[in-house]
């Protein structure tokens, strides 16, 4: 999750794998739509510009770039 101000906030591994719905990290076939749940702890009233996916393991480029208009 990327702030309005460019700051960078990394979801709650902890928190959203105890979550009835999780978002399990697994490839997603075209035409297939997954639903799940991340958690994020953020300052209060903090505005966002986009969701960014990235593989932090193989690459710091995100694989995908969601706005937030």
């Amino acid at each position: 999750m990327v702030g309005a101000d460019g700051t960078v906030y990394a979801a709650d591994e902890d928190v959203f794998m105890a979550l009835e719905d999780p978002l399990i990290m697994e490839d997603v076939n075209p035409g297939i739509t997954y639903t799940g749940t991340l958690v994020f702890e953020v300052p209060a009233g903090l505005e966002f510009s986009e969701i960014r996916w990235t593989d932090s393991w193989s690459s710091d480029e995100p694989r995908v770039v969601i706005p937030l208009n």
